[in-house]
């Protein structure tokens, strides 16, 4: 009996550690997500588009509103100057350029580390987008976001500007809420 005792103790010792490492390395992927996360706002709060005036509007759709659970969740995002002077626009990819917010099943919903690291990474190209006209792109929500589990989604879009005359005074233009519904949870496994 005395022989098992210190068997038994290693094991639960170990099966400690192993979790305790798992812990930790969450809370490492958990504090570096936050900190690319940091780092994306302050560089997208010091380039903000300076605009004369904030006569804008975003309108997020797409094709349809009920998805399979995996399936891939593609939203057009559109945004129009409704009046406003000619404003340059730098060109981020779609996901870094607005703020996308979406709330699921079980609460906010987080976005994947990799949307803010490719932020710093490439050239950035831009356009005037004139009075009148829009400025559209899309975006795979379903991989940006973890929309696996059953049930409905609301999306969000913003995108902040400098007023010209405001002394840099900033302001946010909000989208419609879009709903998209999965219908059930992604597939994990199949036989073949």
């Amino acid at each position: 009996m005395n022989k098992l005792l210190p068997t038994c103790l290693l094991v639960v010792t170990l099966g400690h550690a192993s979790f305790s490492q798992d812990s930790a390395a969450k809370d490492k992927a958990r504090k570096d997500r936050e900190k690319w996360e940091a780092m994306s706002k302050r560089s997208i709060e010091a380039h903000l588009p300076i605009v004369e005036e904030a006569n804008f509007s975003i309108d997020i759709t797409t094709k349809k509103n009920t998805f399979y659970g995996g399936e891939p969740i593609w939203a057009d995002i559109t945004l129009k100057n409704n009046g406003g002077g000619n404003s340059w626009m730098s060109l981020d990819p779609v996901e870094n350029f607005y703020n996308i917010q979406v709330i699921g099943p079980c609460g906010v919903v987080d976005s994947s580390p990799s949307r803010f690291m490719r932020r710093f990474a490439g050239s950035i190209s831009g356009c005037y987008l004139r009075r009148g006209n829009d400025l559209s792109g899309s975006v795979a929500l379903s991989n940006l976001f973890d929309m696996s589990l059953a049930g409905t989604y609301k999306i969000k879009v913003s995108k902040r500007f400098r007023l010209k005359d405001a002394k840099g005074e900033a302001v946010t233009i909000t989208s419609n809420t879009l709903e998209v519904k999965v219908t059930s949870d992604a597939p994990i496994s199949r036989w073949n």
